[in-house]
């Protein structure tokens, strides 16, 4: 009996580790085969629907000493599209690409937030903060994305209004160019001094 617990312990943990995700980059682009879940359908008579398992998150884990050390958390800050978890649903085609579309702007306002939590991270952190000042600006950040994806989504009618989307879109990408330094892979650029 103990085995078998520990079995499906194992096998539980491989699956949560083994979902295929989409690290967000500038150059991909979201296609439809993105969508794994069974949920996922494009047919007929089906009401439009997107579930977007898009977010950020904060991947940390090391000690006390090399955290009060620590000043840049942009490698810490990740922004992920869990393919197995979307579902895109539509009754055709053209409804699905609008979908897409809505879904391309969610992950990429997703990554917009991970650079203000990244930059917000570098700005405040300090040599006697503790870990709780981290969580409590990613809680703030990820609260805030998904307020205005709900309300985006809304406006842009989940994507039928192509112009607003395109310009809601555009406003995203370059505020993210804005955000270069607090890329993941980057090193912000220290401030000089004012003598």
């Amino acid at each position: 009996m103990k085995y078998i617990f520990y079995i499906i312990v194992w096998a539980m943990s491989s699956l949560a580790f083994s979902q295929e995700a989409i690290e967000w980059t500038k150059d991909y682009k979201l296609q439809l085969t993105d969508f794994k879940s069974p949920a996922t359908k494009i047919e007929k008579n089906t009401r439009p629907a997107l579930a977007m398992p898009v977010g950020f998150d904060f991947q940390f884990g090391m000690s006390s000493l090399a955290f009060m050390a620590k000043k840049n958390f942009n490698a810490d800050v990740v922004c992920l599209f869990k393919k197995e978890a979307a579902s895109l649903s539509a009754s055709d085609e053209v409804s699905a690409m609008e979908l897409l579309h809505l879904a391309q702007y969610q992950f990429d306002l997703s990554e917009l937030y991970a650079r203000k939590t990244r930059k917000e991270l570098y700005e405040s952190k300090n040599a006697f903060s503790n870990i709780d000042f981290c969580k409590s600006i990613v809680e703030k950040y990820n609260n805030e994305v998904l307020v205005k994806i709900s309300k985006v989504s809304n406006e842009v009618e989940w994507g039928k209004n192509k112009e607003l989307l395109a310009q809601f879109h555009q406003e995203v990408l370059e505020e993210i160019e804005n955000l270069s330094d607090f890329c993941k892979n980057c090193k912000p650029t220290k401030k000089k001094k004012a003598r």
